[in-house]
């Protein structure tokens, strides 16, 4: 048939060639080759598309491949087909990223090139002018045999075709009868069935008669027995749906507002990695997640964080405390630099040092008691508020929602690990041997400078803070600390500043399930102390390293609940108002 087809072409261009000699390409030949040439181009600037991987979402994308992060809702419009949530996008999914476009000087030049093709085409047709009229006669006679030879083949294949769909037809014909006959027989025996089943239940109603007669006797009696069963029951059940009412509020979301994007987020992650049937599906033994404490979990801007307070209290407004003179002049320093924005050299280091002498000889739970004394001062800067009630009520309410869900909760924080543990006690349902933080070395009571390998216990020692720095538990640390603590790589991290970039970045990296990192940033300037720099600094990090930013601004309800007002810092401590 292509024969055929080559032959008839050839025979047409012969003919063509033969009626005019000669001609020039005309105006409109050129319109046509330029708007193929234009159709063509605009076939191949088609919209570009983007692979989401791993750690990506929407306001990250359009930063990186449009330039704008705001642009993030442009993407979302152009793939509604399959992005349910914008908040929830999965590693593989194909974005389209702009709709079809033009490059108008492609176009003019294809035009041309097509211009300058057709002019040595009608160029190479006239010189083979001579050529093709010789060789005409000849293809002509071979067109004819090759014709009459395509015809008798495609004759001998319709035949064929013919015959195999008679034999087909014919074979579905004779399936179709034996399998109506036997559907015919297989009804016939359901219908005999049915006929015998009938008479066998006839033959027991009268048994059956008799026999609800006595049961129905035996039934009235019960029935009176069981009334009342029965309604106390219905009561436990009503009081039982209240209490599951009750615990299904709880295990919600609470204090997040309403329209919040990283709520729906960590909602829908939830979700997903605690189905059984999900692909994401996380084993309750490998569902960890991680907290920063100061920033993430409580305030740390009344006005600094917990443990810089306490430290100060301790070595500055303790009257039965007695500090060294250099212990002194750096917790004044400290306090100077908290309240003017002008913190001492090298100050995490020298307070970790200095903070462990100042507790130095207390037992566990006399430093635990002595935290829990100072949470009832009240906060600087707020109303209503003292310190140990300065939790972030959402972020509560996500350890909660997180711990219904059979999630292992750490803390893992830069602070005094046992002071750590005085704090969260009695707020978040985290047991005690869940808390990483910075560790000093502890001592038996009797054991004075005696090596630990060397001494031995006594029924009269007592386990006392040894008062030397082990480890600070901020950035590269708490990695190393969660390794050897915890054994696991866990799938949430949640933080606020630089100190816990290194935590979310090795949740991230983790390989073997789905996980997230989150940021809280410090941009509310009117219901906590907030500091734009701090958070713009950060958004732009989760935004380089793929952590969701959560705003206190947009994303919290509220912050520390009703009553509670940020005021402007008092020019003294109320420590030194309680001296005075």
């Amino acid at each position: 048939m292509n024969r055929k087809l080559l032959s008839f072409c050839m025979a047409l261009v012969l003919t063509a060639t033969l009626a005019v000699p000669t001609r020039m390409v005309t105006k409109a030949e050129v319109d046509d080759t330029e708007s193929a040439v234009s159709e063509n181009v605009i076939s191949d600037n088609s919209g570009s598309t983007y692979i989401v991987k791993k750690g990506d979402y929407l306001e990250k994308i359009a930063k990186e491949q449009l330039g704008d992060s705001k642009r993030w809702k442009e993407i979302y419009e152009l793939n509604k087909d399959q992005i349910k949530n914008p908040s929830m996008i999965r590693e593989g999914m194909e974005l389209k990223l702009s709709a079809d476009g033009e490059d108008a000087e492609v176009k003019e030049d294809a035009a041309e090139e097509k211009a300058e093709k057709v002019e040595k085409t009608e160029e190479a047709k006239d010189d083979k002018k001579d050529e093709k009229v010789e060789e005409s006669e000849e293809e002509k006679k071979d067109e004819k045999a090759e014709e009459a030879k395509d015809d008798k083949e495609e004759k001998d294949e319709k035949v064929e075709e013919s015959k195999e769909e008679k034999k087909d037809e014919k074979a579905e014909e004779a399936k179709d009868d034996k399998e109506e006959k036997d559907e015919k027989v297989e009804e016939s025996k359901e219908e005999k069935k049915d006929e015998k089943a009938e008479e066998a239940k006839d033959d027991k109603k009268d048994e059956k008669a008799e026999e609800a007669k006595d049961d129905k006797e035996e039934k009235d009696e019960k029935a009176e027995e069981s009334e009342e069963e029965d309604k106390e029951e219905a009561e436990a059940a009503e009081e039982e749906s209240e209490e599951d009412k009750e615990e299904s509020a709880e295990a919600e979301l609470q204090y997040w507002a309403e329209d919040s994007p990283v709520a729906a987020a960590i909602v829908e992650y939830v979700k997903d990695v605690t189905d059984e049937d999900s692909a994401n599906y996380i084993p309750v033994e490998d569902r960890i997640a991680v907290f920063d404490m100061d920033g993430t979990l409580i305030g740390e801007l009344y006005p600094s964080y917990f443990e810089y307070m306490l430290f100060i209290h301790r070595a500055l407004y303790d009257e039965n405390y007695k500090a060294p003179a250099d212990m002194k002049e750096f917790a004044q320093a400290l306090e100077k630099g908290i309240y003017d924005g002008k913190l001492p050299e090298g100050n995490e280091l020298k307070h970790a040092n200095f903070a462990g002498a100042a507790y130095a000889g207390m037992t566990p739970q006399e430093l635990k008691d002595y935290a829990k004394e100072f949470m009832k001062s009240e906060a600087d800067g707020f109303t209503n508020l003292t310190r140990g009630e300065a939790f972030y009520k959402p972020m509560v309410s996500l350890v909660e929602y997180l711990d219904e869900h059979d999630f292992q909760c750490y803390i893992v924080s830069g602070s005094d690990r046992t002071v750590c543990r005085a704090i969260i006690k009695d707020t978040l349902p985290i047991p005690e041997n869940r808390v990483i933080g910075m560790s000093y070395t502890m001592v038996a009571s009797g054991q004075g400078d005696t090596d630990g390998l060397e001494y031995v216990y006594s029924e009269d020692d007592d386990v006392i803070l040894g008062g030397e720095l082990i480890i600070k538990t901020i950035k590269m640390n708490k990695v190393s600390a969660i390794e050897q603590e915890i054994g696991k790589v866990p799938v949430l991290s949640f933080g606020n500043s630089s100190g816990d970039v290194s935590m979310a970045q090795y949740v991230v990296n983790n390989d073997m399930y789905e996980s997230r990192a989150f940021m809280v940033l410090c941009d509310d300037l009117e219901r906590e102390h907030g500091n734009m720099d701090k958070a713009d600094s950060m958004k732009k990090t989760c935004l380089e390293r793929g952590f969701m930013p959560i705003s206190m601004k947009d994303d919290f309800g509220t912050i520390y609940g009703d009553g509670v007002e940020a005021v402007p810092y008092g020019e003294e401590e109320a420590e030194e108002d309680a001296a005075g």
